[in-house]
């Protein structure tokens, strides 16, 4: 088995990451070759649970085709002031945005639906999330190429507002991954970010874990849907 191995930076944090090179000659390159073959703008929607990998998949995706540009969806985030100020009901219990931040519930979706419409037949620009001053900075990224790939959590969710978002995409890919380990990622992201380790569990506890249940149980199918396991990605029936 040959690993293919890459230190990138993912939203203002180092990120090291390992591919398996079967994966790449036999998913991946067929897969982007797909998309090469297609006339015009290709949008497509890579989903899957937080931790996942979403992030360091679109930088591989980058690596291996020139006419890839790839997107996080985490740019829409409401800016923290809007978080601080707003609150969401959840199971009955109203809740401050902030405190469930990384939630559906604290995107701006009808930005997102206006961005990527909008991208359908022209260039834009495109917001960032920063793990660094953890919040967003608008209008970053100039978005030129005519294949786009935009990873986010609920990009593929069927609940309102977010099920708007799937008419927009040509194509679609669903990943799954144990939410054990899912569990664990996130705690050490958010110790990489500057909690403790208290603090850490305890958002997993109250937000995390919420949205790993939410994208596992209620996204719609995708054209491609895979499961990662030990690091290696498997096609789901």
């Amino acid at each position: 088995m040959t690993i293919i191995q890459f230190d990138w930076m993912v939203n203002g944090l180092p990120v090291h990451a390992q591919y398996d090179q079967n994966d790449i000659e036999t998913i991946w390159k067929p897969w982007i070759q797909s998309l090469e073959s297609r006339s015009g703008k290709t949008i497509v929607f890579l989903a899957a649970p937080p931790g996942a990998g979403k992030s360091t998949l679109m930088f591989l995706f980058e690596h291996l085709s020139s006419h890839i540009q790839g997107l996080g969806m985490d740019g829409f985030h409401y800016p923290n002031h809007y978080l601080e100020t707003h609150t969401t009901k959840r199971n009955g219990k109203s809740l401050l945005l902030r405190s469930i931040k990384g939630g559906p519930e604290t995107f701006d979706v009808d930005a997102l639906f206006e961005k990527i419409k909008q991208m359908k037949t022209q260039d834009v620009l495109w917001p960032i999330y920063d793990r660094q001053i953890h919040d967003v900075i608008n209008d970053q990224i100039h978005v030129t190429k005519d294949i786009i790939i935009i990873e986010g959590n609920y990009l593929l969710l069927d609940q309102k507002p977010w099920n708007k978002l799937y008419s927009l995409c040509d194509t679609s890919m669903l990943l799954q991954e144990d939410a054990n380990i899912l569990k664990q990622r996130l705690i050490q992201r958010k110790i990489q970010g500057g909690l403790g380790k208290a603090e850490a569990i305890k958002f997993y506890e109250k937000s995390d874990k919420y949205n790993i249940e939410v994208v596992s149980h209620h996204s719609f199918r995708a054209d491609i849907n895979l499961y990662i396991e030990n690091g290696r990605f498997y096609r789901m029936g």
